[in-house]
């Protein structure tokens, strides 16, 4: 068994920095890091949260890409997304980065991609109408420049990237939820499976928060 450890990269930076070096003393496998526009906890109930007297604001949460590369250059420890979703980038993008990460990353960087979450989403006008469809398409563009470098079916422009890494990712994580549709878009062999996801009913800032 394989133990990875979650690093939310929160506001102040040297606060992330500190639960890596926590990571590697206690010898764990890898450190992931969300990718959330919005933090996990309720901004009403923070101030009354131990790490409150760490981070001001709840939603005070960095762009984990540039996080893992900048902490990824100083451990050896393999970094992690968990996970990024399919709809506010296409896969030309995050596979460049990704190829990226993996060379600044000492131990290797994991890519891990879900289908998004409504809370993180709606809010800010991305949308979410269809995250299923999007994660499906998303993964056989991903897919294909990884191993080929170029769109599915080998059309379209070249990543130089690609062709240039020494070496592929490690793997790519996908995320689904217990629904059918998802598992199956995920490839079936899915990595993480929450139990339950937003309800997209209710308006969005009584919905979310």
């Amino acid at each position: 068994m394989k133990v990875g450890f979650l690093a939310a990269p929160m506001h102040p930076f040297e606060s992330y920095r500190m639960v890596v070096a926590i990571a590697e003393e206690a010898k764990v496998d890898s450190v992931w890091v969300p990718d959330h526009l919005q933090g996990c906890a309720h901004p009403a109930l923070w101030p009354d949260m131990a790490l409150a007297s760490a981070s001001p604001d709840a939603d005070a949460w960095y762009d984990p890409f540039p996080c893992i590369g900048v902490i990824g250059q100083k451990s050896d420890l393999p970094m992690g997304v968990c996970v990024t979703d399919a709809i506010r980038r296409r896969a030309p993008d995050v596979v460049r980065t990704t190829l990226t990460l993996h060379q600044l990353c000492r131990g290797g960087f994991h890519l891990g991609v879900g289908a998004g979450e409504a809370e993180n989403l709606l809010p800010f006008g991305y949308d979410f109408s269809t995250p299923v469809a999007d994660l499906e398409e998303f993964l056989i563009e991903l897919r294909a420049l990884l191993d080929h470098g170029v769109m599915q079916a080998f059309i379209g422009p070249r990543i130089a990237a690609a062709a240039a890494a020494d070496e592929p990712p490690r793997e790519i994580k996908r995320a689904a939820t217990a629904a059918p549709c998802d598992r199956k878009a995920a490839g079936g062999d899915v990595h993480g499976t929450p139990s339950s996801r937003a309800s997209t009913t209710a308006p969005a800032h009584a919905q979310y928060r």
